[in-house]
């Protein structure tokens, strides 16, 4: 069956029986709309309040929290013991809980402060009247009408047209207005090639047309965009993927210790009670409480600082991803470049003006064109702005920014008579009145107005044309269009009767160069994304001259070779695409469906892929990526619904400094896994050899002061630490970069091991010389005071965290010495016998901060060998 583009718009009337002259009656309209329904796009369901907060809790440690919460309480309420253990567990498990929730909440409710609502009305012909109506109660067969400025309401058959021009960019990524015509086309097209359709969602720039509607609501192109959104897989972060790596892992080693323990008590013949609390004790041991705290802490702290570069990020886990990215995928039009068509070239008196900011006097010919041969209106509602084609609103901008005044220059040469732009002649002219004389202005492609110029302006004369001048100016013009500008040539001639308005014996005055150019600071961020071997990619639905040329400008490219179009992948298995996009760095003339192949292709080659976009043409891929980058400004609601992180000021370069923050935050989660996992192994043993030696060196409650009181502060301090500009000059982490590396794990076990003798060896000596109460208290003290000095040795994985400073986390600083003073309250006061603390004296409080003092010069002396022993690959 024959596509709508493919049939005359007659052909498509009389199948969606419908008339051209009467339009439908309103009996069919409300039949076909009970039938099919509003002109609407279907809203994703959000997700409730109630199921963001259950989803806090899907988290193997978590589980596996709650299970010991829910036995150590059944074995307190069996023994009429105090809940206390219970009631931390608890507490941890719903501080977390609540941390997330509130996070992704507030972003939540950011997104949905950045829609607007708008009621959106259209005329339509019914029963031979035209008449407005809501854009929602369209139906298929409507006949339509749509002038400049109109936002086109559903997919649309054009019937006739004039001087028609319509913006696709939030579609297509096209950033010229595309011109539209009602003649049928031949063959199988692309979106950006079907000029005889409007597409909901864009807008009209130029001219008029009618139209019959041939799809509405979900079957429109940017609704079927929006249904393929809710059926697009999710994909698991890197960090959510590590993250359940890490819980699997101390699970597991959770389970043998249980089973060990469990085995150690049967073979003593000890009794059910206390074979329950020895595997209590060892499972809130190997179960770091505090490290989905810490993690969820260290995310949300990472997400405020963003919040404070205008950007919001709606999943915690996002904003790590980002620094695992290894491949950025943007979009041009609206985030790589302005959107905006731009002046920047003006040839004229045979020679070349750049510095478009100046106005040069002998170009007033060139500028009065500009103005008066021009149809943009200005915006009431913001000064220097205008409504109108990208083009024609480009020159009033340039003109506004010389300090002229557009309706001064249309009120003192007022337009007679006009010859509108049409598709065949490529020229616009219009007639204007300058006194004693008229003026024929005319704009246009320079092919078209050149064979109707026969002299041309220099430095104010008039002088006959000949091979030489022409070839000059052919020569500019081509070295402008290899620059993907938009060339315009500019001609008048005077003349004293208006009858004599044609378009022949014209003077040229110049050509003119114009581009949607890059936003500032983008080509800096895209060479910092290669210091951080991070790879950049273009993907747009503009055309491949226009890609590459701003690709080649910002550091994507280096040559046309680096450049393809969409079309070649149709032709192409999803394994053949693995390795054909490896080869490239621009993809042009794209569909929604090659951006999501392109991404999947990325991530089928193991690599972390963003995607960034504003228009509905870049949701699929947005919601597919590992991490989806919305535009906040100009982004669609529908893009801004699916991105993990949205940017307030639409540019590249914010992008490239969320990379970096995801890279700090990446680097203070493994921070944080050290701190809370060496704590976690130093239990483990202490309990161990406890049960080797018959006593216990630590009770469960003290491992729940440990993890409540000396752990969790101190691990979420890490979360403030700021990272080396080196950094950004790393490899990324990529998704298979494991968190146990070599490094790691030695680190882990070293530091516990010295934790560990120095806990124990206090333990031993205060036996020998105060007795077992005071033993266990100060172990436990050793403990604690550790986990606070470990603190700053956590600061530098690698290297001694003298050489960056070791006190310049401020909230860290402050955060242990607030925990000092209530130490020495829990130790020195009764307050301590809640834990099963007995009270010490000021020296032995001394000894032990002095000993891990040691112990924390003995980490920093064992740190630079570890990485030389054990170096990460």
């Amino acid at each position: 069956m024959k596509q709508y583009y493919q049939m005359k718009s007659q052909e498509a009337i009389n199948l969606l029986h419908s008339d051209d002259l009467q339009g439908l009656s309103s009996v069919e309209a409300s039949t076909r709309l009970e039938r099919y329904g509003d002109n609407v796009l279907k809203q994703k369901n959000k997700k409730s309040p109630l199921k963001i907060f259950l989803g806090q809790f899907a988290n193997i440690m978590i589980l596996l929290l709650i299970l010991v919460g829910i036995v150590s309480l059944v074995y307190s309420i069996v023994n009429q013991e105090s809940i206390i253990e219970s009631i931390v567990i608890f507490s941890c498990v719903i501080v977390n809980a609540v941390m997330g929730f509130v996070q992704e909440m507030k972003s939540e409710n950011a997104v949905e402060s950045l829609k607007t609502i708008t009621a959106s009305k259209v005329q339509v012909k019914r029963d031979g009247l035209w008449k407005e109506i809501d854009a929602k109660e369209l139906v298929v067969g409507d006949i339509i009408s749509l002038d400049a400025g109109d936002k086109v309401p559903a997919d649309a058959r054009i019937i006739s047209s004039v001087g028609l021009k319509v913006d696709e960019s939030l579609l297509t990524g096209e950033s010229l207005s595309v011109e539209k015509s009602e003649s049928e086309l031949v063959g199988d097209k692309l979106i950006q090639e079907q000029t005889n359709i409007l597409f909901s969602g864009t807008s009209v720039v130029n001219g008029r047309a009618e139209a019959v509607v041939i799809y509405t609501g979900m079957d429109t192109e940017i609704g079927k965009i929006a249904g393929s959104i809710d059926i697009s897989e999710d994909t698991l972060t890197p960090l959510q993927i590590k993250i359940k790596k890490v819980s699997g892992f101390i699970s597991i080693i959770a389970c043998v210790l249980v089973a060990i323990t469990f085995c150690y008590g049967l073979i003593l013949k000890k009794d059910a009670l206390s074979i329950i609390m020895l595997c209590i004790s060892m499972v809130l041991a190997s179960v770091p409480e505090v490290l989905p705290i810490s993690i969820t802490a260290t995310l949300t702290i990472g997400v405020n600082q963003m919040a404070k570069k205008k950007t919001i990020v709606k999943q915690l886990s996002a904003i790590e991803t980002l620094g695992a990215t290894q491949i950025i995928c943007s979009d041009k039009t609206g985030t790589i470049t302005t959107n905006q068509m731009t002046l920047v070239e003006i040839y004229a008196n045979e020679k070349r003006y750049i510095d478009v900011k100046k106005n040069y006097q002998e170009l007033k010919m060139c500028n009065n064109i500009l103005g008066l041969c021009n149809d943009t209106v200005p915006d009431s509602l913001k000064n220097g702005s205008f409504i109108g084609d990208p083009v024609e609103i480009a020159l009033s901008k340039y003109l506004f920014n010389l300090g002229e005044n557009i309706d001064n220059l249309k009120n003192k040469y007022k337009r007679i008579d006009e010859i509108p732009f049409d598709s065949s002649r490529k020229m616009m002219s219009t007639l204007n009145n300058f006194g004693d004389y008229n003026l024929i202005l005319t704009k246009g492609g320079f092919s078209e107005v050149i064979k109707h110029c026969n002299r041309y302006e220099k430095n104010g004369k008039v002088l006959k044309i000949n091979n030489r001048v022409v070839s000059n100016y052919l020569r500019h013009e081509k070295r402008m269009s290899k620059s993907a500008y938009k060339v315009l040539a500019l001609a008048y001639k005077p003349i004293n009767n208006k009858k004599d308005f044609c378009e022949d014996d014209l003077i040229l005055v110049g050509i003119i160069g114009l581009i949607d150019p890059p936003k500032d600071g983008v080509k800096e961020a895209v060479e910092k994304c290669k210091q951080a071997k991070i790879k950049p990619i273009m993907i747009t639905g503009d055309s491949l001259a226009t890609a590459l040329a701003v690709a080649k400008d910002i550091g994507i490219a280096s040559s046309e070779s680096q450049g393809v179009e969409g079309k070649v992948i149709d032709k192409m298995t999803d394994d053949e695409l693995v390795s054909f996009v490896k080869k490239y760095t621009v993809f042009a003339r794209v569909t929604p469906d090659h951006k999501v192949r392109i991404v999947r292709a990325f991530q089928s080659a193991g690599k972390v892929v963003a995607m960034t976009g504003d228009g509905v043409n870049d949701a699929p891929a947005i919601k597919l990526a590992h991490v989806g980058v919305g535009m906040g400004r100009s982004g669609t609601d529908v893009t801004k619904n699916v991105a993990d992180i949205i940017l307030m000021d639409d540019s590249f370069s914010t992008i490239v400094s969320a990379v970096e923050e995801g890279r700090r935050i990446y680097n203070n989660v493994l921070r944080t896994i050290l701190y809370n996992l060496s704590s976690n192994f130093a239990e483990i043993f202490l309990i161990i050899i406890g049960m080797i030696i018959f006593k216990d060196i630590i009770s469960p409650l003290h491992i729940l002061y440990i993890d409540l009181v000396a752990d969790t502060i101190p691990s979420i301090a890490l979360a403030f630490e700021k990272d080396s500009p080196e950094t950004m000059k790393q490899k990324p982490n990529g998704l298979d970069r494991r968190v146990f590396t070599p490094f790691m794990i030695s680190s882990i076990v070293v530091s516990a091991i010295i934790e560990t003798l120095i806990s124990l060896g206090i333990f031993l000596v205060a036996m020998n010389l105060f007795g077992y109460p005071i033993a266990q208290t100060l172990a436990l003290l050793s403990v604690v005071i550790n986990e606070f000095v470990f603190t700053y040795n956590c600061k530098e994985l690698k290297t001694f965290s003298f050489k960056k400073g070791l006190f310049k986390n401020n909230f860290m600083n402050i955060s242990i010495a607030i925990l000092f003073v209530i130490q020495m309250i829990v130790f020195f006061t009764p307050i301590g016998s809640l834990f099963g603390i007995v009270e010490i004296s000021w020296w032995q409080f001394l000894a032990v901060v002095a000993v891990n003092i040691v112990g924390f010069l003995l980490i920093e002396l064992v740190k630079p060998v570890l990485n030389k022993v054990f170096a990460d690959k």
